[in-house]
């Protein structure tokens, strides 16, 4: 259930971001650093989860 509120929040401050930043940014930059977000923040959880299942 966490899982799910965090990727409707990270959705959501993304959305937030792309909308106010179209005007000002170009495009593709806030497209990249949305996306880079995301890769972080799959590449933390799975990280996560490793260190975990060799920690039991």
């Amino acid at each position: 259930m966490k899982n799910i509120l965090y990727f409707f929040l990270t959705a959501l401050i993304s959305s937030i971001a792309l909308l106010t930043t179209r005007d000002s940014f170009e495009p593709e930059l806030v497209y990249s650093t949305v996306v880079l977000i995301w890769i972080l923040y799959i590449w933390y959880h799975v990280y996560a989860a490793d260190k975990r299942n060799y920690s039991e």
